[in-house]
């Protein structure tokens, strides 16, 4: 009887500490939630957390940890994952494989590789895949790392769905052919986390 009384115990300080584990998880992310919300979202948050423990004592070969997305569902995680392929346009490109002798190299070292930059709640992940990928060739050519304009690539590329997907590879190919191969300044065309009207003929394009 002992026994479980302590286990009850145990189990009950448990949920309290993730409970305020919660709470902290909530102040951090600004994101708040009462009533029948709030225990919905709790319940996600356990499951993932758990998930994690369980995980890191693993002693894998990676950590993982909470986030902001901690409290989502896998529904609502994968809306934001814009990557979207068109099969035909997928089919006809070819792909090179070249065999390169390195065995690890990590281009943050080299100071070519911004750092992580937050999409919001837009799938627009194929812009900044594109932009990511344009700064850190560019910067590996010039040792210039600059920052280019994610709203600018969401905004006006055609053949693709601003926050509801779009594929890398299309991006390039309009900015080719209609911008030039130049991009516009993070700093002059702010990102929205939302699709608006194509404003690139307003600014300088570098």
């Amino acid at each position: 009887m002992l026994a479980l009384f302590a286990n009850f115990a145990l189990s009950l300080c448990n949920f309290q500490y993730e409970e305020k584990s919660f709470l902290s998880w909530m102040r951090l992310t600004n994101q708040f939630y009462t009533g029948d919300e709030y225990q919905f979202r709790f319940g996600i948050f356990l499951v993932n957390s758990r998930f994690i423990k369980e995980h890191n004592s693993k002693n894998k070969k990676f950590k993982v940890g909470l986030n902001k997305f901690a409290a989502f569902t896998p529904a609502e995680y994968k809306s934001l994952l814009g990557f979207r392929i068109n099969k035909q346009q997928f089919s006809e490109t070819k792909t090179s494989k070249t065999k390169l002798n390195i065995d690890f190299l990590d281009w943050r070292d080299k100071g070519v590789v911004n750092e992580i930059k937050d999409q919001a709640e837009c799938g627009s992940d194929w812009a900044f895949s594109a932009v990511q990928a344009a700064e850190s060739i560019n910067a590996i050519a010039t040792g210039n790392l600059e920052r280019y304009s994610e709203q600018n690539i969401i905004d006006c590329v055609t053949g693709c769905f601003g926050c509801d997907g779009g594929l890398p590879s299309t991006a390039f190919s309009y900015i080719i052919s209609n911008q030039n191969g130049h991009f516009v300044s993070q700093s002059e065309y702010r990102y929205k986390a939302s699709q608006g009207t194509c404003k690139f003929s307003q600014f300088t394009p570098i």
